[in-house]
């Protein structure tokens, strides 16, 4: 029977993986591993997110009952305690250094035109963790969380930039690390009101939108 190719699997000839592996020497990502490599860790990630799998039990079983594309996407089937422990123990600038390389490309088809009038938004997410498994995620004394903040581009409809803290970081204290531009309009939050950086930016020749407490 002909092969046809899956969505997926088209999606995934944006990401070369000779660039990925590259990527996953660099960190040794892939040292002393027998049964899940990190190329096969990003596709069971994608598959999850894509698909809307809620655990890793439930990923387990759906990524598993499609095992006859599995040789397409250059995989194959996985078990739940191999993917928890890649996803503790890899370093995570694999996937970082693998997200703005794709970034990058997208942005690449901006019009230039597209670069005036840039506008970014600026916002935090909470997520909520298993205080038992995630003791470092310092949050609650019930539960456990991270912070993920986030630089977004309303017209791309892509995030330019993010980072992870832990939950209980005020918002304002991760302004010092986000990348900031002349010239572009920043909306923000009021958790992010701090004048200080409003000056900075201001000296900068950008502008600022945001609301009062």
């Amino acid at each position: 029977m002909k092969h046809r190719n899956t969505v997926f699997h088209q999606l995934l000839n944006f990401l070369p993986r000779h660039r990925f592996q590259a990527t996953v020497d660099r960190y040794k990502g892939d040292h002393r591993t027998r049964s899940l490599n990190c190329w096969d860790q990003l596709i069971a990630l994608l598959f999850c997110q894509l698909s809307g799998r809620q655990s890793l039990r439930d990923l387990e079983d759906s990524f598993n009952s499609k095992q006859a594309h599995h040789y397409h996407l250059g995989t194959r089937a996985i078990r739940r305690s191999s993917l928890s422990d890649a996803n503790k123990n890899r370093p995570v600038a694999i996937f970082q250094e693998t997200f703005f390389f794709l970034l990058g490309k997208v942005r690449a088809h901006i019009p230039s035109k597209e670069t005036s009038d840039m506008v970014r938004l600026i916002d935090s997410t909470t997520i909520d963790l298993n205080l038992n498994q995630f003791e470092w995620a310092k949050f609650r004394s019930t539960k456990a969380g991270i912070k993920l903040h986030t630089v977004y581009d309303p017209k791309a409809d892509v995030p330019t930039y993010f980072e992870m803290t832990h939950a209980k970081i005020n918002d304002r204290k991760a302004l010092t690390n986000l990348p900031m531009m002349s010239g572009v309009i920043y909306v923000v939050d009021r958790a992010y009101n701090d004048y200080g950086w409003y000056y900075s930016l201001d000296q900068m020749g950008s502008t600022f939108v945001g609301r009062l407490k």
